[in-house]
Formats: C-alpha cells, sequence, structure tokens
C-alpha cells in the first residue's frame, strides 16, 4: 500500500533538522501507520525550475551512470531521488553493512500541496542560511517514510527516558576517527570525549527524539560556543543523564561514554563500516582515471598541469589505468563510489533503560537490549547507519580537485613547519 500524503497532513508533521539534500520531519499525529517514524523530504535550489511530466518520467541516472549501475536494474530504472535512494540503500549498501542496521525506508506519495504547506509551516524553524541555499522540492511527488531511529516506537514506558546519539562517522572536530575505529576500549572513549567537548557538526544527542546537544548541519546552534559546548550546555546534560545512567552523581557523563564505548565494541558497526570504507583500493587519484575511461573522454588530469614532472607522473599512472577494461573501470569506479558513502555516513545509537522488574520490556524487545555492567542496568537499544544515500558520478571531479587542494595544503604546511611528521599530521585525515 502506497500512500498519499496532502495538505491537509502537513500539520501533523514537525521539523527535526536537515542536510545538504533532505529535510527530516518528525509525526506528531495519531495515524499508528505514521507513529515512531519521519518523513524525508528533498530539497532543491530555489531557481531550480519546475520538472515536465517526461522529464519525471526518464531516468534519473546518466547514460553513463546506467552503464556504471548496469548490474542493479532498480537504481537504472529509477526516475526520482527517493526512488534511487530507496534502491541503493536496498541492494548496495544493506548486504554490505547488514540489513539489521540499514533502512531502506517506504516510498510515499507526496502532493505539491502537501509540500508547499510543509515548506511554509517549517519556515521559521529551519537556519536563515539553509533557507538562502533550498527549500523543500515541490515537484518531488515522493518522499522516503523511514523509522524515527532515535525513539523506539512501540512498548515506550513514558517514564523512560529515551536517548539517542548520533556520530557523523569520519568527520574531524576534536577527536581522531581512526581513534573511533581503531576497536580499543579506551582510544573509543577517548575520541567520543572530543566528540563531546566540541561536537561541532560531527555529534548530536536527542532525548525523546528531540535535539538536546549538538549543533551546526541544520540542527540547533544552541549550547554551542565557538565549535565548543558551553558550560551550561554540560550542566542540562548532565541533569538529563541523572535520569539515564544510575550511577553515582558527577559520574553520569563518564557512564555516558563508557555505555556509548560498549555499543560501538559490542556492534563492530564501526568495523563493518571500515571495512566498505576500504572498497576503495585505488583512492581518488586512481578513480579518476577510470572516471574518464567510463564517460569516453580525454583524460582532463593528464593534460591539465604545467609542471612537466607532474604531466610524467599522471601520464604513467594514466597508462596503466587505461590498460584496464571497461568492466574493471566500472568496478574500481563503482567501490570507490559506495566507499565514499561509508565514508560520508552517520552511526545512531538509541537506548533506553528498562525497569528492574522488567514491566516496560515486550517479547519482541527480547533480542534488542544491551546490559550495562558498569551500572548493573539493561537498556533497550538499537543502532542504524543513517545518510547513505549514492555519491552522483559527475562528483568525482569535485573529490578529485578538494583532495589535491589538501595535498597542496599539508606540503605548504610541511614546508613551513619542518619538523612536522608526516605519519602524524595524516592520523586524523578523514578515514
Amino acid at each position: 500500500m502506497v500512500f498519499l500524503l496532502e495538505a491537509k497532513d502537513a500539520e501533523e508533521w514537525g521539523y527535526r533538522g536537515e542536510g545538504a539534500a533532505n529535510v527530516v520531519m518528525g509525526y506528531r499525529g495519531t495515524s499508528p501507520e505514521f507513529v515512531g517514524k519521519v518523513l524525508r523530504v528533498k530539497k532543491a535550489s530555489p531557481d531550480k525550475p519546475n520538472h515536465s511530466s517526461s522529464e519525471k518520467s526518464a531516468p534519473l541516472l546518466s547514460v553513463e551512470e546506467q552503464v556504471l549501475w548496469s548490474e542493479l536494474q532498480e537504481l537504472v530504472s529509477s526516475n526520482s531521488k527517493e526512488i534511487l535512494a530507496q534502491g541503493y540503500a536496498q541492494h548496495v549498501i544493506g548486504p554490505l553493512l547488514g540489513s539489521d542496521h540499514v533502512d531502506p525506508g517506504t516510498l510515499v506519495c507526496v502532493s505539491k500541496e502537501f509540500l508547499e504547506a510543509l515548506d511554509q509551516n517549517i519556515y521559521k524553524k529551519r537556519p536563515e542560511w539553509r533557507i538562502r541555499d533550498t527549500r523543500i522540492n515541490l515537484q518531488s511527488g515522493y518522499a522516503l517514510l523511514m523509522s524515527d531511529h532515535a525513539t523506539f516506537s512501540q512498548g515506550l514506558d513514558g517514564a523512560a527516558p529515551c536517548i539517542s546519539v548520533e556520530i557523523k562517522v569520519a568527520s574531524i572536530s576534536k577527536y581522531c576517527p581512526i581513534d573511533l575505529f581503531s576497536e580499543s576500549r579506551d582510544r573509543i572513549h577517548q575520541a567520543i570525549g572530543g566528540l563531546l567537548e566540541i561536537p561541532q557538526n560531527n555529534l548530536w544527542i536527542f532525548l525523546n527524539g528531540s535535539l538536546i546537544f549538538g549543533g551546526l548541519g541544520g540542527y540547533a546552534e544552541e549550547g554551542l560556543l565557538n565549535g565548543s559546548i558551553t558550560e551550561q550546555a554540560v550542566q542540562n546534560l548532565e541533569d538529563i543523564l541523572e535520569n539515564v545512567m544510575t550511577c553515582q552523581k558527577g559520574e553520569q557523563m563518564t557512564c555516558f561514554k563508557d555505555l556509548i564505548t560498549e555499543s560501538i565494541l559490542e556492534t563492530r558497526m564501526l568495523s563493518k563500516l571500515l571495512a566498505v570504507q576500504k572498497m576503495d583500493l585505488y583512492d581518488i587519484e586512481g578513480a579518476i582515471h577510470e572516471y574518464f575511461n567510463i564517460i569516453r573522454k580525454p583524460c582532463q588530469i593528464c593534460t591539465c598541469s604545467s609542471d612537466e614532472s607532474d604531466n610524467q607522473m599522471h601520464n604513467h599512472i594514466h597508462d596503466y589505468f587505461t590498460s584496464l577494461s571497461l568492466e574493471e573501470s566500472r568496478r574500481i569506479v563503482c567501490d570507490f563510489l559506495v566507499a565514499t558513502t561509508a565514508k560520508d555516513c552517520s552511526l545512531m545509537l538509541t537506548f533506553q533503560p528498562v525497569n528492574h522488574d522488567g514491566t516496560n520490556v515486550n517479547s519482541s524487545d527480547v533480542n534488542n537490549m544491551m546490559h550495562f555492567t558498569a551500572t548493573k542496568q539493561t537498556f533497550r537499544f538499537k543502532a542504524y547507519y543513517v545518510d547513505l544515500d549514492l555519491k552522483r558520478l559527475e562528483k568525482l571531479i569535485h573529490y578529485y580537485k578538494l583532495d589535491q587542494k589538501i595535498v597542496s595544503i599539508y606540503t605548504r604546511m610541511q614546508g613551513t613547519n619542518g619538523s612536522s611528521n608526516h605519519e602524524d599530521s595524516k592520523m586524523c585525515e578523514p578515514v
């Protein structure tokens, strides 16, 4: 059954947050089909022209992308970003990361009037800089209905708070991503501490689905001071944690960091994510040559440098990669794009304390429990990867230019600081 949301339904959806491409709306009505769900709606530039009906029915992927993903008809035939996102999460990312931790969502039809009403309703809730750049795409036709990973949809005990942590995995603040992926309890604990101290756009904490800690990236800015959390925000979080962690006063934050650390170790979700990130065997400097092979154009990388030695190096690399078959080129670029999705996604961990007598536990919850020995508590627990959209083929040029900019900055830094250690400087680059 495909649902249709119309203008009258818009009041039941409230602004939850947004990223570069989507607005997330939380359900606040009473319909059983939508309780415990969020709606992910695509955005567009305000000056984006309307699509004609013929454009809407045409495949979304370019001809080259259709060749790239030719093994997956679900992607090749997609005629909307929502259908493409669902198919990619279900058929590409889900099998790699584990379908238990990937939610591809359900397609929902949305009328233009519903989207217009949403756009109006959330206008004052959105950050000003987001409003300048984007608005809800009124021509979408579809949205993705997904589980609200910041709460539990069934069996909620009204007295038990539900707390959720979202970590943007490969970004940098005061923490080192490699510590987070290390599988070392001490190093993971240290990384979580760094995130809590300076979350930037790398960490958010939700209480019963509402943001209470963190900022940027389209979320609330309150409690942030130059990227760092203010003392008042820390105190507010510690007060909230008193109702979550049963430990001595003043130890709540430490126990909470331990809880997050144990959940990361127990699920091994970051180990799975790292394995997918490592599918990129040749990095952008190899994948960019295969990009030009696939689009059947001369390699701009090998002809644009004014430095003769650079040209010779690129030509040597190019000679190797152009000797590969189209199928080999296709596989290298596919693996690069999948790995890039894994490098840019988030991990969401959600906890709710269970009563000591087990009265707020449903039989369906038994396999979704986490026992935390430090506080002798049991938590209803779930963990999901989020933000798993397909990276488009044309983005490879952007990725290459960004990579070269990073290399250039690093080279200049080396020149001004001869004592800088190359390996140390690489430790906190995105994984």
